[in-house]
């Protein structure tokens, strides 16, 4: 059945479009005369062990992905003179599905539930790609303009850009169980890159409008930013973004590097903005809602994480939309602070943690969190942390630094904690806290404060993202004490930390516990 899809603004230059209609699901169309129905491809098809399926929401790297897949199994950096299109289920005939030659690098739109029962009986293998939905929403856009629908071709394009293409080339290849020469992988993603694929590919221009730029339109990520892969001694990688030098999470929004940049200038803070500091993984998550208690005067966990009040993790934007008090947090350092910040003499809490149990939770952070790419060993971590090549970089000089800067501003209100005696005496320190922020509070809140803040309470009672987590792993809330790094380190590992500790910062006098 043909749907017209108009909207009010059909005329001559923007015509009215159809698609087909099959129990409710809208399809590209016109196919071709005898295409498969919705029906047909669900329940008849006969598939084959060997076929593999591509799958994804359109303009999401189908075209780029089926041509790494056929390179991959033909074991040769060529493009071949057909497109996916011809590899479409929902494009093509029963006859044309049957008669294609094995193995078959089949792809499609369709839902999971709508791919044919034989082909999940054998569970076959499926790739499936998904690329940010505003850059899709702008591709989809310029193909349903462009493309006329009056033949029989069906033109999908998602192209994405993958910052690290050879590994991503290499994981699908081993998903695939194909062997491949680190030279063959290496052909494949040059000849991937969309001006090759532009130049060499053929194009059926008859099917476009004229003055388009037909199927291969630009292919950019216009989230992308410069995302650097970090080199262990191991040879693993770990992806992060680098601004000009400094090392951050990829928090995957728009305008991040943009507002990194400007954060110093442009940020405009509030007189009663708190902002708790650190080096990662030094009890953020902790102090912050015990910060949130005092304020709100409730021993009760908020329902949303420090994450979605950390400066460096938000646009501009959202940081000037959170209502006040803003209880925020960062791990950059003193002097990349918004000068407003300085200027208002905002309260500033610094938590500090001993950097061997630091190492090995940041160890278990970077190898949990997906958007790392990180499976790197504990051998290999330990070395790369102390040289500072990760995400925030140096714990020794981040916390020289702050050292440095707590001394050279003594008018500046900063109060620092230290996570262990947090273990140690944490009534204590939530009271010298509480007079810090000029909060009210008495024995029974304290107490509150302390029994709800415990790991395990906080481990059960806050929400957890785990679609950013690999399947598996702890998460954000791991283990949370004091001295687990002796389980972790080797005799010879925890002499070269002590011996860099001293060359790096013992002459500092930091009181830090390693145990208690």
């Amino acid at each position: 059945e043909l749907t017209n899809t108009n909207d009010n603004h059909s005329s001559i230059d923007n015509p009215q479009r159809y698609v087909i209609r099959s129990n409710r699901f809208y399809n590209v169309g016109p196919f071709c005369t005898g295409s498969i129905s919705l029906q047909v491809v669900i329940y008849s098809p006969r598939t084959r062990d060997d076929d593999i399926m591509i799958c994804n929401y359109p303009k999401s790297g189908t075209h780029w992905i089926w041509e790494i897949v056929q390179m991959l199994y033909r074991q040769q950096a060529e493009f071949v003179n057909v497109t996916k299109d011809d590899w479409m289920i929902e494009c093509i005939t029963k006859e044309k599905f049957d008669g294609l030659t094995s193995p078959r690098i089949l792809n499609s739109h369709l839902y999971h539930s709508m791919l044919p029962q034989d082909f999940l009986r054998r569970k076959c293998k499926i790739i499936y790609t998904i690329r940010n939905p505003k850059d899709v929403a702008v591709s989809f856009y310029h193909h349903h303009r462009n493309i006329l629908m009056t033949t029989p071709l069906i033109i999908s394009l998602g192209l994405i850009i993958l910052q690290n293409n050879i590994k991503e080339i290499k994981r699908l290849a081993e998903f695939l169980c194909i062997k491949c020469e680190d030279q063959l992988i290496g052909e494949i993603g040059t000849k991937c890159q969309i001006e090759n694929m532009k130049r060499e590919k053929i194009q059926n221009n008859e099917d476009w409008r004229d003055n388009t730029a037909g199927m291969y339109r630009e292919g950019k990520d216009h989230l992308t930013m410069p995302l650097k892969d970090l080199v262990d001694s191991e040879g693993k990688c770990m992806t992060v973004l680098d601004v000009d030098g400094f090392l951050l999470p990829d928090f995957k929004f728009p305008s991040q590097e943009d507002d990194f940049r400007s954060m110093a200038d442009h940020f405009v803070a509030r007189d009663d903005d708190v902002l708790l500091c650190n080096y990662p993984k030094s009890g953020t998550h902790w102090v912050w809602e015990i910060i949130q208690m005092l304020h709100t005067q409730k021993a009760e966990l908020i329902e949303y994480s420090k994450m979605k009040c950390m400066i460096e993790s938000m646009s501009k934007e959202s940081f000037d939309s959170l209502p006040s008090p803003r209880i925020l947090n960062t791990h950059l350092e003193f002097s990349m602070l918004p000068k407003d910040f300085l200027r208002r003499k905002c309260k500033i809490v610094y938590t500090l943690r001993n950097p061997k149990d630091v190492a090995v939770s940041y160890y278990h952070h970077h190898r949990g969190l997906l958007m790392y790419n990180y499976d790197g060993s504990w051998d290999g971590y330990l070395e790369r942390f102390l040289e500072g090549n990760l995400d925030y970089m140096s714990w020794f000089d981040n916390v020289r630094n702050w050292h440095k800067d707590i001394k050279e501003h003594k008018d500046y209100p900063i109060h620092v904690i230290h996570y262990e005696d947090m273990h140690k005496n944490g009534i204590e320190e939530i009271r010298k806290l509480a007079k810090f922020l000029e909060k009210p509070y008495n024995e029974k809140l304290l107490k509150g404060i302390q029994d709800k803040c415990q790991f395990e309470m906080m481990q059960k009672g806050k929400c957890h993202a785990n679609f950013f987590w690999k399947e598996n792993t702890a998460g954000i809330y791991r283990e949370g004490k004091v001295g687990g790094w002796k389980k972790v380190f080797t005799v010879a590992q925890n002499e070269k930390f002590d011996k860099l500790f001293q060359e790096k910062i013992a002459d500092l006098n930091l009181d830090i516990k390693f145990t208690l």
